[in-house]
């Protein structure tokens, strides 16, 4: 890795326009690194399950809060009525727990068969 300062290759100034403009080009790195298509298939299903389940995640939050708050401000006088919404906020809220759990557990899936990736890819360097 270079030092800031040294990573300014060509520096373009442009005076002459109605406002200076300065166009700066910077060295750029870029890795690449050897995939399976199994590697790639994992990878790619678990970022489905991972955006599925943060999908859900938001709907079930959302009900969740507007039921709690619904159950915290408005007087809810039969007693059939205050359950249906207490066990349909309660509800919501173990569906929530799940889908944000299951979304955590799939990224770290994803996030450790990158790193696997990485690792045990030989890394070619190319810059421009």
């Amino acid at each position: 890795m270079e030092p800031e300062n040294q990573t300014l290759v060509t520096q373009i100034k442009m005076e002459t326009a109605e406002s200076p403009v300065t166009i700066s080009y910077r060295r750029r790195n870029v890795d690449m690194y050897y995939v399976f298509g199994q590697e790639l298939d994992a990878i790619g299903s678990s970022s489905i399950q991972s955006s599925l389940h943060l999908a859900f995640f938001g709907a079930a939050f959302g009900a969740a809060l507007s039921l709690w708050v619904t159950i915290a401000t408005v007087e809810i006088i039969k007693p059939r009525t205050y359950g249906a919404f207490f066990a349909a906020a309660l509800l919501s809220t173990v569906m929530a727990i799940y889908f944000l759990i299951r979304s955590v557990i799939d990224w770290r899936y994803a996030t450790q068969h990158v790193k696997t990736i990485k690792e045990a890819s030989p890394k070619r360097e190319i810059q421009s």
